[in-house]
Order: C-alpha cells, then structure tokens, then sequence
C-alpha cells in the first residue's frame, strides 16, 4: 500500500508541477501585460480562432459598406463579402462629415473613400476614443488628450497614471469629461486632470461581482501595485520549486540508467 501510494504521490506531484509552472509563467506574463506590451505582439494561428475575427466595432450605412473594428484590423464588407483594408489591430470607428476615423493600437488613421485606403494622421500612440470640438478633433490616448491643429498635435492634457483605459470623452461646458475603466476624469483648460467625484447613490457599501473580486486577488490588483512585487517573487519561488521538484523526481531514473554522473 505504502509502495503504492508514493507512486501515486510522484505521478500526480509531476503532472500536478507541470500546471503550477504554466500557471506561474503565465501568472507573471498576465500581470505585466501592458509593461511588456502583450496585446501589441500577433500571433499566426490555426484552426477556428484564426477565422473568427474579434470585433470591437461596426459602422457603416444600411444599404452601403460596412466597416468592423477588429483585433485583425479594419474589415470592410462589400457586396457580401468581407477584406481587411486596414491591418492594425482597432477598437473604435468614427465618421466625422465624410471622413473615417479609425482608433487603432498604433495610432490614429483616416479615410476619405469609404473606407477603402486609409493613411495615419497621429502615430505611436494607441488611440482610444475621439471627439470633435470647434477647436478641433480631441483624440485620447493611454497617457493623455491631444488636439488636433493646423501645425499638427498639441497635447492637452497628460494623465497622471499612464495606461489609462479610456472610453469616451465628452464636453460639459467647463473642459472634458473622460470616461475610462478607473472612473470618471475632469480635464480643465488649463490641462489638470482630477478625479470626478462620483457617487453611486447607494445606501451603505458600494457593490462589486464576486468573479471582479477573485480575478483582483489572483493578479493582485485587490491589493494595490505595491503587492505585485510580492505576486512576482511567489511566481519565480513556484516556478523555482517546480523545476527542482521535476529535476528531483528524474534525478533517480538518471542514476539507474547510468545517465547521471557525480
């Protein structure tokens, strides 16, 4: 029995390390993805995900062409059929008088033909969301607002904290309103950022999802930036246990077989 249950305790404690590597290195990659630039690197595939477009957006006419913002890129559909007139990966189409907007991971790009050609307007910059002012058109970024000017872009605004995932601008009468995934930003004329004071008008605690509040304590958002050094030296310690574990486990085979040497 005892025989049998350390057999069981090896095979299981192998197959059981392989996961926990994966999990670590994984684990750390998910962690630093906007550091390292993750969704910026594209990966040829195989097999039904390479078909299936990822679609952000769609804009287009009833009866007229259709354009999808997409992982892949720009799509356009035409008498039935669908090609990729734009390869940049894009989440959001505008259409501002004749022109085509399209916000793409390296920049902003426009069309004067439907959609058919584009050319960058602003590059190196993953662009967000747009928005038309007299001024001229606002274009938000990751770390900060720009406007658009005879003599090219002018920054009006820099974001304090860089990567901020923004939604939507709009104009209240008193500067910019911006709408992102950490909350809602006011942008005054003179360029400052602050914090929109939002409440949620609700009596006592404020509500969250209970998948929110794992997914948090597994990347280590829940605890603050501070703790993501901690995630990282659990992760290498796993990863370090893992690969001794395994070399552990072989190291008696190897010495059987007369593969290892002192």
């Amino acid at each position: 029995m005892m025989r049998l249950m350390r057999s069981l305790h090896k095979y299981v404690g192998l197959a059981a390390a392989l996961v926990i590597l994966l999990l670590s290195v994984t684990g750390i990659l998910l962690i630093h993805r906007k550091e390292l630039g993750l969704n910026k690197v594209l990966l040829r595939v195989s097999g039904p995900a390479a078909t299936a477009p990822d679609v952000f957006d769609l804009l287009g006419e009833p009866d007229g062409p259709v354009l999808a913002a997409a992982k892949q890129g720009v799509l356009l559909r035409e008498q039935g059929a669908w090609r990729v007139v734009l390869p940049e990966p894009a989440k959001r189409l505008y259409k501002i008088g004749t022109t085509h907007y399209a916000c793409t991971k390296s920049g902003l790009y426009t069309s004067q033909d439907g959609g058919r050609n584009w050319g960058s307007i602003l590059a190196k910059e993953e662009v967000k969301a747009l928005l038309p002012t007299s001024a001229g058109l606002v274009a938000a970024t990751g770390k900060g607002l720009f406007r658009q000017e005879s003599q090219g872009w002018k920054k009006l605004a820099q974001f304090s904290k860089p990567g901020l995932e923004v939604r939507a601008i709009f104009a209240d009468g008193q500067g910019l309103l911006v709408a992102a995934k950490e909350g809602v930003f006011g942008v005054d004329e003179a360029g400052r950022v602050s914090a929109a004071p939002v409440s949620l008008g609700m009596a006592g605690p404020a509500t969250v999802d209970l998948q929110k509040v794992v997914t948090d304590l597994h990347t280590g958002d829940f605890f603050g930036s501070w703790f993501f050094l901690v995630v990282d030296l659990a992760a290498v310690a796993l990863v370090l246990l893992t690969a001794s574990g395994i070399y552990l486990w072989f190291r008696p085979q190897w010495k059987k077989r007369g593969g290892h040497r002192k």
